[in-house]
C-alpha cells in the first residue's frame, strides 16, 4: 500500500541504472546476462516520460539504463527497505549485528515472493543468481543514505554543530 513520490521514483531509476552497472562490470560475463539487467538504449519500461526525464538529461551515450525488470527489483527491495526503517521495527533493526545480512535476507523473501526470482535466463544461469549480485549492492546503497540522514541530524541536534552554523551565518 505505499506510493512512491515521483522524486523517489526518479531516484530508483538511477539507483537500479547504478546497480545494473556495477553488477555487468563486476561479475557477468555472459552477454545474454547482462541484456536481462541493463541496456545501453533509453529505458524501455512502462513509465511516464516525466519519469525517465532526468535520466535522459544525464546521458551523455555512456549511461545503462536499467531493464524494467532491474527497476522493478530494485524498487521492492526499496520498499523492503522503507519498512524496516520505519519507526515500528527501526530499532529492531538496529540491534542487529549485520543490518546488511537482515536486508538481503529479507529482500530474497521478498522477491521470492513476488515471483521475480523465477526462471532462468536465456543461457541457463538461474535469475536468482543474477538477481543475487544485485541485493548486496542495493543494500549497502539503502543503509549508505540512512547512516548519512541520520548522521546529518545529530549533527544539527549537537551544540558543535549549532555553533559552527552561526558562525558560517555571521555576516
Amino acid at each position: 500500500d505505499i506510493v512512491l513520490s515521483d522524486s523517489e521514483t526518479k531516484s530508483l531509476i538511477f539507483i537500479a541504472g547504478y546497480v545494473g552497472f556495477k553488477v555487468v562490470t563486476m561479475s557477468v560475463d555472459c552477454d545474454l546476462c547482462k541484456s536481462e539487467l541493463v541496456s545501453d538504449q533509453t529505458l524501455q519500461v512502462d513509465l511516464p516520460v516525466n519519469e525517465t526525464s532526468y535520466l535522459q538529461e544525464l546521458d551523455r551515450g555512456g549511461l545503462k539504463w536499467p531493464t524494467d525488470l532491474l527497476v522493478e527489483v530494485v524498487t521492492q527491495m526499496f520498499l523492503v527497505f522503507r519498512c524496516v526503517i520505519s519507526s515500528k521495527y527501526e530499532s529492531k533493526f538496529l540491534s542487529f549485528g549485520s543490518q546488511r545480512a537482515v536486508l538481503i535476507e529479507l529482500f530474497n523473501e521478498r522477491l521470492n515472493f513476488l515471483g521475480l526470482q523465477e526462471g532462468k535466463c536465456v543461457c541457463g544461469s538461474p535469475m536468482t543468481v543474477l538477481i543475487g549480485k544485485t541485493m548486496r549492492i542495493a543494500a549497502n546503497i539503502f543503509l549508505n543514505n540512512y547512516c548519512k540522514r541520520a548522521a546529518d541530524k545529530q549533527v544539527v541536534t549537537k551544540d558543535k554543530g549549532k555553533r559552527k552554523l552561526s558562525t558560517l551565518t555571521k555576516n
